[in-house]
């Protein structure tokens, strides 16, 4: 992972690099847009009582721009405002989050259909496990690990 990063480091830091830096960033929102609409569709799919109504695929794509845009702008500021209560709930504030993330994305597109709390609650749990576990496997957020290696027995000894 390491030696990864080396070479992206000096890649970004050659004249070309600007490029590279921008066609990095549009992979990563196509990436973060695909994500969400999985995630939304999936979820659509999967959970008793949400069903998008009309024109199923197009409203899907939409809902999933959407849902993406809520995700980097109002979700962060959320997480920010309960932190405290984050740490003290152990994380169960983040399934209220992603609940009032699929409230407000059931609130700015009229097609998406959902029948009652429980159906709300389940799809804020439904989301936010599909979103992390599809950005986990596409790579799109970085695993947290220490920068340093760790030494081996072997340089101790």
């Amino acid at each position: 992972m390491g030696s990864r990063s080396s070479v992206l480091r000096r890649l970004l830091a050659t004249p070309g690099g600007q490029r590279v830096r921008h066609e990095l960033r549009w992979k990563l929102l196509v990436a973060r847009l695909a994500v969400s609409i999985v995630a939304v569709v999936l979820t659509v799919l999967i959970v008793p009582g949400l069903r998008i109504d009309a024109r199923f695929w197009l409203w899907a794509v939409v809902l999933g721009a959407v849902f993406g845009v809520l995700n980097g702008v109002v979700k962060p500021f959320l997480q920010v405002l309960t932190l405290r209560y984050l740490f003290r709930s152990y994380g169960l504030v983040i399934i209220l989050i992603n609940t009032a993330m699929f409230w407000m994305l059931e609130l700015l597109v009229s097609p998406l259909d959902i029948d009652n709390g429980i159906s709300l609650v389940a799809g804020g749990v439904v989301i936010g496990v599909l979103v992390t576990v599809l950005e986990a496997l596409l790579g799109i957020t970085l695993p947290v690990v220490d920068s340093q290696a760790a030494p081996s027995s072997a340089a101790v000894s």
